[in-house]
């Protein structure tokens, strides 16, 4: 059970983090897209990857990057988040009683596992076409014995296959020392053939399946954000034109025949299948149009990349703020009625509470998966048993989420409170004023829980404060 609650604790963290992201990864590619379609044609294809790094390792580390703002711009939070309390209080209201009686008595399917249930259908999915794929090449794969070719593949240490149909030295499902080739490109002149085995090649120097493998990986993990789509598919287009720029520079004599073979290709001049010579019109329209296209400087178009970069990084940086607190009647009548000593330290403040349950008996400590700040504790005697304030104070927020399930939250002044999570029932309501050890609440397992427990978290002044020795631990 302590295994799987850390597993599960992890895995909730995680898709938390992910969800916090999606939004500002979502704007960062939009910005991107954007201003690649307007004023970022004439900036080379290798310049308009290095773009993306700052969105991609974004999504591979799914942590916010705090930074901290001036008071008054904290003001102006202020002011946006009383608005929205303000819209929402009302509806707040009508519909909170509701949600929580239905959380008491339905098994809800949480997002976190429709989230896993996507992954791996496309996991099994992306296997299943790596074997198939794989298969067919043992079946029907032959050794290419062309001059043509292996003069190039012998020079990078790759073996020539020749399968119909198919063509890509840079599938990362195969093996990675493998060129498959189609019979039907062995049919193509020299000139033609030489410039489409370098393209290959260059999507191996330029290491292009691996940036193919990171991004079905992204893929998989985001299959929700349509955006992440949009990306993907944007950087392999990317990717093609770097290596159609890299071929030009190489033969720039080359242009119109190579621009020629593309538009042949589109045609379908040839019946193979392509990763490197899109069948997609407007794909290979605008490879035409890039090739055509006059490139700036590299000094001026590396300033352009970098000035774009710094604009596409901000929605990916989390504001800090300090928010002043405001006085509510929660706190005029904490003033009046709290016996709590103006400057009380954390472990004099633990020292006079009480124990939430009766009998109870410690399932995870502080700490005992990352990111879980606080203690969970059962009653092995009456598992749905009362749950008691720990001190007296006044009921700021009731309520039921996804992950903490039925939960309540007790201001004990000076910025002490403390937090009741996956209750089974809830007795209070919000401003009421409680005293110590007076019954709040059921022990449940509503949310994330493996089985009735409840979690106790203290906090100041938004900070979790390790409550391990009310439990003499």
């Amino acid at each position: 059970m302590y295994l799987t609650t850390i597993v599960v604790q992890g895995v909730i963290e995680l898709f938390q983090n992910i969800i916090n992201i999606t939004i500002p990864v979502s704007i960062s590619i939009v910005m991107l897209l954007l201003f690649k379609k307007t004023c970022l044609k004439r900036i080379p294809a290798k310049w308009h990857l290095l773009l993306w790094i700052p969105v991609l390792f974004q999504l591979m580390i799914p942590i916010q990057i705090k930074i901290p703002v001036s008071s008054k711009a904290s003001q102006t939070a202020v002011q946006i988040q009383n608005a929205a309390e303000h819209i929402t209080h009302n509806m707040e209201q009508v519909f909170e009683q509701v949600i929580i009686e239905e959380a008491s008595n339905t098994h809800f399917i949480h997002p976190q596992m429709i989230w896993i249930a996507g992954i791996v259908i496309l996991l099994v999915q992306f296997i299943r076409s790596a074997w198939l794929l794989n298969v067919r090449i043992q079946e029907e794969a032959e050794e290419c014995h062309d001059n043509r070719v292996l003069k190039y593949t012998d020079l990078h240490h790759l073996k020539p296959l020749i399968l119909p149909h198919i063509h890509s030295a840079a599938l990362p499902l195969t093996r990675w020392d493998l060129m498959i080739l189609s019979k039907e490109l062995l049919q193509l002149c020299d000139s033609e053939l030489e410039l489409i085995i370098k393209h290959e090649l260059l999507h191996i120097k330029y290491h292009h399946r691996m940036i193919s493998l990171l991004l079905q990986l992204i893929k998989m993990i985001y299959w929700y954000n349509p955006f992440v789509y949009l990306m993907y598919f944007r950087i392999h287009q990317e990717m093609e034109m770097m290596c159609d720029e890299s071929i030009i520079e190489q033969n720039s004599e080359k242009i119109e025949q190579y621009g020629r073979l593309l538009i042949d290709m589109q045609a379908g001049f040839t019946s193979f299948q392509s990763i490197a010579l899109s069948k997609k019109a407007r794909n290979t329209k605008e490879r035409l149009r890039n090739l055509m296209n006059k490139k700036y400087k590299t000094t001026f178009a590396l300033t352009i990349v970098l000035f774009i970069m710094g604009l596409s990084v901000l929605p990916l940086l989390a504001q800090e703020k300090t928010v002043p607190k405001q006085m509510t009647a929660s706190d005029t009548i904490l003033s009046e009625v709290s016996d709590v000593p103006q400057k009380l330290s954390a472990e004099e403040f633990i020292s006079m509470m009480v124990q939430p349950v009766d009998s109870y008996k410690i399932t995870c400590q502080w700490g005992c998966y990352a990111g879980h700040n606080g203690t969970d504790v059962i009653n092995p005697i009456e598992r749905y048993g009362n749950v008691y304030a720990v001190y007296s104070g006044i009921i700021v927020e009731t309520g039921y989420d996804s992950e903490s399930g039925n939960y309540i939250i007790i201001d004990h002044q000076n910025g002490y409170q403390t937090h009741y999570h996956h209750l089974s029932e809830i007795y209070v309501t919000i401003n009421q004023e409680v005293q110590q050890k007076e019954t709040i609440a059921l022990i449940g397992e509503t949310g994330i829980a493996t089985g009735p427990h409840l979690h106790l978290e203290l906090t100041f002044d938004n900070t979790s404060i390790n409550i391990d020795s009310l439990f003499g631990e």
